[in-house]
């Protein structure tokens, strides 16, 4: 556990940078939208993105965001409440090792093998990681899906009211924390309502439903009070507007590759532990695990996956329910390295094998259109997981023929007996290996992706900007921004949000028919949020390149900066000199 602290402290450390002297800290650009609501909020203006208009509810983690303006109530400045927040993610991210762990060796009593697989592999995933420390809300709901879980699996075994109430209180805090926790919180209600004895069936779906349905009513209510919309303005940004069909084949995409690129090995370990369980384990509880994850794939399928998919690592949907996939891993590995599976695994060798086979022929034929596969863009950016991916998967397989050997010719057998035998003997080096094997297949990508590029540098550049132009600008100045997170925050300034998620207006838009759907990303009127609105400062973010998008701006009675943002001309409340000239392009975001 104190290896793991160390890590996250060293992410965190990494993410801060300094401005005039001072030692700032800043957060994931989406989680700074939330934290601007939370100082809103904790300095009396309300839980609104610009002190004196109508609410928007701009974001989609309530309860994380009533910490963060708790957090700005304690007298600590402001450059360092990202980092408070960081450090709120890493203590759940702990804690959430420390129910792993109860779930694990409640699943498998008396074998460590699985716990220490489960621990190892949900504190190195990467996605968990990165979106936790961050500062999204990712690390909350995960440590509130894992506890739900182990709750369910302590009243499957023993039914107390105490369990019970603590699992209603979780299943009200993890919807509080994000409305479309509603997927787990109902796997995790329907699977207890069936597992418990008849006469407590009735009781117990009554309590579980008042819950949920009361909480959601709750929700809705005060939504409809304050902001007056049913739903966040978030959903309407990111769901209306498109078509199903489109949301499920861009979903879709974005599941087949994450895959392929990145979830490969855990996913065909914890196959081995559905073959497992009609033995070994309480079939009823991996199907559990299994639920949550196929649940949260689903979802993200149904919404277009996220924004930001361009990473190439589980979005913050899968991400949540990791530690499930890690615990079916670790039951899976142990039964692979105890030969616990032998007569089930020649399903699992085969599969193995036509994956391995299959990241060949994606890497060898996958650069441009043929019948056998799709065209994946840029494929070559993939080449050390689809070889690595492949490696793996055929080293697999062929293990699995080997463990299914006590049946054959008794030379062979023999073999596989004494390769059966040593595992057990090295029984913890052979789970570190496999655990090894696992976190470097699952991970490499996006750590090479890490250490080559800093994944806070961005956001702290975007926070410098923001600082720059809160210098720059009169308080009663309004800015318009492409991305709304940390320039806004350290700006203070009042600040219209181009890509809506802040702006009832755009959020309500259709989609273009001929633009590639991007959630939250894809509705835009410039001639709404800069030719009416008329915001003194417009910062997008990319370059204007094109004759015609200059002769707009200009018709509109904008002028260009060297720095590559507008300002209105006729605006007094802007110091173009304070500006700077340096040019700041945000790479990725174009």
């Amino acid at each position: 556990m104190t290896a793991f602290g160390l890590a996250y402290a060293a992410f965190i450390a990494r993410s801060a940078f300094r401005v005039d002297g001072v030692w700032h800290f800043s957060l994931f650009d989406d989680a700074m939208v939330s934290l601007r609501y939370a100082r809103n909020l904790a300095h009396g203006h309300g839980l609104l993105w610009n002190p004196g208009q109508t609410p928007v509810e701009g974001y989609t983690n309530l309860l994380w965001t009533l910490w963060m303006a708790f957090l700005h109530l304690l007298p600590v400045p402001e450059a360092k409440i990202s980092l408070l927040v960081m450090l709120t993610s890493e203590a759940l991210l702990l804690l959430n090792l420390v129910v792993v762990k109860r779930i694990a060796e409640l699943l498998a009593p008396g074998e460590s093998a699985v716990a220490i697989t489960a621990v190892i592999l949900t504190g190195t995933f990467y996605p968990l990681i990165f979106w936790s420390l961050r500062g999204m809300e990712v690390g909350l709901l995960t440590v509130l899906i894992s506890y739900g879980v182990l709750l369910v699996l302590r009243l499957q075994h023993q039914f107390t009211r105490a369990h019970l109430l603590h699992l209603v209180a979780t299943m009200v805090a993890s919807l509080l924390t994000r409305l479309d926790a509603l997927v787990p919180v109902v796997i995790l209600a329907a699977f207890l309502v069936l597992s418990v004895g008849k006469e407590r069936r009735r009781s117990t779906a009554a309590v579980l439903l008042t819950s949920i349905v009361g909480t959601l009513m709750a929700l809705t209510v005060f939504r409809l009070a304050y902001y007056g919309d049913v739903l966040p303005n978030t959903y309407y940004l990111k769901v209306t507007g498109v078509a199903l069909s489109t949301r499920v084949s861009v979903g879709l995409r974005a599941l087949g590759m994450l895959f392929i690129v990145h979830l490969y090995a855990p996913i065909i370990v914890a196959g081995a532990a559905l073959l497992a369980a009609r033995r070994q384990v309480n079939r009823a509880a991996v199907a559990l695990l299994a639920a949550l994850v196929l649940g949260q794939c689903a979802y993200s399928v149904s919404v277009g996956g996220d924004a930001w998919e361009l990473y190439s690592f589980a979005n913050r949907y899968i991400s949540v329910v990791a530690p499930a996939l890690f615990v079916l891993c670790g039951i899976g590995l142990h039964a692979l390295l105890s030969g616990g599976i032998r007569r089930s695994a020649g399903l699992l060798a085969g599969v193995s094998a036509a994956l391995g086979l299959s990241l060949l022929l994606l890497l060898l034929f996958g650069k441009g259109t043929n019948f056998l596969l799709p065209s994946v863009p840029h494929v070559d950016r993939f080449a050390v997981p689809l070889v690595l991916g492949a490696a793996l998967t055929l080293i697999t397989a062929t293990a699995l023929a080997v463990s299914m050997a006590n049946s054959r010719p008794p030379r062979v057998g023999r073999f596989a007996t004494a390769v059966t035998t040593g595992v057990r003997r090295r029984g913890l080096v052979s789970v570190l290996v496999g655990c090894g094997l696992i976190v470097v297949a699952t991970n490499q990508q996006a750590l090479t992706t890490a250490y080559r590029h800093n994944p806070a540098s961005e956001d702290a550049e975007l926070a410098k900007v923001g600082k720059r132009e809160r210098a720059a600008t009169d308080p009663r100045a309004t800015i318009a921004v492409m991305l709304a997170g940390n320039g806004p925050y350290f700006s203070h300034r009042r600040t219209i949000d181009i890509l809506g998620k802040s702006d009832r207006h755009v959020a309500r838009l259709r989609v273009p028919a001929s633009a590639f759907f991007r959630p939250g990303h894809d509705k835009v009127d410039l001639d709404y949020s800069i030719r009416q609105l008329r915001p003194d400062l417009v910062d997008l973010g990319l370059p204007i390149s094109s004759a015609n998008q200059v002769a707009m701006f200009q018709r509109w009675g904008y002028e260009g900066l060297p720095n590559g943002m507008l300002v209105r001309a006729d605006s007094r409340l802007v110091n173009r000199r304070l500006l700077g000239v340096s040019s700041f392009l945000i790479k990725g975001h174009t």
